[in-house]
């Protein structure tokens, strides 16, 4: 594997300079603390998920949340968004919509 490269998962490799942004600004995160799992249920009427969102309201670092999570992850509420959110946010980048 290039140095260059941190593996997230078995088939997810990332750039170490984009993890280590996300060691820097998750310090910050209003979210910081709590149980990760009250942000893993892709249910949007699952009232933890909606806790979860209100979370992210105000947090001062949503915005790098919600590119991280855009680019990388795959399940939960990251920035304010769920799995299905982000998702279509990348369908409608990957075919020129905004």
């Amino acid at each position: 594997m290039p140095p260059d490269l941190v593996q997230l998962s078995p088939r997810k490799l990332i750039p170490l300079a984009d993890m280590q942004a996300l060691q820097n600004w998750s310090q910050e995160a209003r979210c910081k603390g709590l149980p990760a799992d009250w942000f893993y249920d892709d249910n949007y009427a699952n009232s933890n998920n909606a806790d979860a969102i209100k979370m992210c309201e105000g947090c001062p670092v949503k915005e790098p949340c919600k590119d991280w999570a855009i680019k990388y992850e795959e399940h939960g509420v990251w920035g304010g968004l769920t799995a299905a959110q982000r998702r279509t946010l990348r369908r409608r980048k990957r075919y020129g919509y905004q």
